[in-house]
């Protein structure tokens, strides 16, 4: 699947391997968002409890996704590594 306008495709490659590994079929994907940003710090603006995180800027994305009716939330910081925000 080639990647939407303004994700690159290393992330979202990444993306949609990240939810392979959880199980979650990716037909019928939708974009909601796909933004970069500028996160305040480590935690990617999805910080979880007792957890210590690099205190710079970081330079990132946010790519929100639906699938069979789910919103997947993922963040990315200045690497293609994917990481689900579950609030």
């Amino acid at each position: 699947m080639t990647a939407p306008t303004g994700i690159p495709a290393t992330h979202w490659a990444a993306l949609l391997s990240d939810l392979a590994t959880r199980g979650i079929a990716t037909e019928g994907i939708e974009v909601v968002t796909a933004r970069a940003v500028t996160w305040p710090n480590g935690a990617l603006g999805c910080p979880k409890p007792g957890m210590a995180y690099t205190q710079m800027i970081i330079d990132g994305y946010q790519v929100v996704v639906t699938v069979g009716g789910k919103t997947y939330d993922y963040r990315f910081g200045g690497t293609a590594t994917p990481r689900l925000c579950e609030l």
